[in-house]
């Protein structure tokens, strides 16, 4: 959704995006990223996204809120395809009064030129989390329908699945597929 090319193409050689964004958010080679930095990189790379401010990331880390601001910006730097996206979002809300998912349902975002700050702030991560979150359960619903009917069709014994989160559990005795 964002287009950011450095993202793109780690996902596409299968690397662990949380250790890329501390590599390059520290500035190290993948192989010399620990733990520790792996999942503040996940907290930086859901975080940001989502409006977590330097103070929120700070809190989350254990860290300064110097060394917070300074790896959002360092984020924001190494991927400015996030802030471009982000603010894409945000004016499609001041615009159209509503942001849109990829298969286009809609978010009303009445808020979104609030004068209450406050107000205005939490219209704004909406505008940018509603996109995204709603376009990962669009894609998961699409799936879930093609799962189903290609189990009805191909699966001999009888299947059920459900979904947690970002988990698929499917429970069945052996299924064999008809060839």
């Amino acid at each position: 959704m964002a287009d950011e090319p450095a993202l793109k193409e780690a996902f596409a050689r299968g690397e662990d995006i949380h250790r890329r964004t501390a590599s390059e958010v520290l500035g190290l080679f993948p192989e010399m990223v620990t733990d520790e930095q792996r999942r503040q990189a996940k907290a930086i790379n859901f975080g940001v996204i989502y409006g977590m401010s330097a103070f929120g990331l700070a809190k989350q880390l254990g860290i300064s809120r110097r060394e917070a601001q300074t790896f959002i910006d360092t984020y924001f730097e190494r991927y400015p395809g996030i802030r471009t996206f982000m603010d894409s979002c945000v004016a499609e809300a001041r615009e159209k009064m509503y942001v849109t998912t990829l298969l286009g349902r809609r978010c009303a975002i009445p808020e979104i030129n609030s004068k209450n700050g406050a107000v205005r702030g939490y219209a704004e991560r909406n505008a940018i989390n509603y996109p995204v979150q709603g376009s990962a359960a669009d894609i998961i619903k699409v799936a879930m329908v093609r799962i189903a009917h290609r189990l009805a069709k191909e699966a001999t014994k009888r299947v059920c699945y459900f979904r947690f989160t970002t988990n698929w559990f499917l429970m069945s005795p052996l299924v064999s597929w008809k060839t």
